[in-house]
């Protein structure tokens, strides 16, 4: 009569196939694991870089000109005439005044302000601060423009001139959460006001 049952042979092959499925299965489930977490540490201020560019992006797109608030610019601060929003008995409406970006070293952040016209004389850029994004270790503006001294265009870290630049670039540099190593990440916006290119031979 034949037998069906396993050998002990048969039955330890087994248990060693199962225990090395088992192994692998545990051992990919725990790298997968880890690889979350790093992405959770790693990624949790991409989100706010990208909140802090749009609203950069959006002002910049918004500016607007008016003489009496100049488009100025340093490698820390910028500001320029557009339309803010003020709060009224009425709701909220919105009226030309300054938007503001600037670099608060102290508590590391980068600061925006909007003032409307009929206060810029007692508000200066500074006085307030609504906290753009924090934890930035450095801020960094360029502006983008024909240079009549070198006859092309080129990047300064200043601008003071009547027209706005062709383009600003925002570089803000923070240490990654989880490695802490230096991290920089930079946004370029065309400004659609700006008229500017090369200058016509007469």
């Amino acid at each position: 009569m034949k037998s069906y049952g396993l050998t002990l042979v048969e039955l330890l092959v087994t248990l060693v196939l199962f225990a090395l499925i088992a192994a692998t299965l545990a051992a990919t489930f725990a790298g997968g694991l880890q690889v979350w977490e790093r992405f959770q540490t790693s990624g949790t201020r991409e989100p706010w870089l990208q909140v802090a560019f749009d609203q950069f992006r959006r002002d910049l797109h918004g500016a607007r000109r008016f003489q009496p608030i100049p488009f100025q610019g340093a490698y820390d601060a910028l500001s320029f005439p557009a339309l803010v929003s003020t709060a009224a008995e009425t709701g909220d409406y919105q009226e030309l005044g300054r938007v503001g970006y600037f670099w608060d070293g102290a508590r590391r952040r980068l600061c925006r302000s909007h003032d409307p016209y009929r206060r810029l004389a007692h508000a200066g850029l500074k006085d307030t601060c609504e906290a753009v994004i924090s934890d930035i270790t450095r801020l960094h503006l360029s502006y983008y423009a024909w240079d009549p001294a070198e006859e092309t265009y080129d990047w300064s870290s200043s601008w003071s001139a009547a027209e706005p630049p062709l383009a600003v670039k925002l570089e803000l540099s923070y240490n990654e959460p989880s490695s802490r190593r230096p991290v920089t990440q930079s946004l370029i916006v065309q400004v659609p006001l700006a008229m500017g290119g090369r200058p016509q031979s007469p």
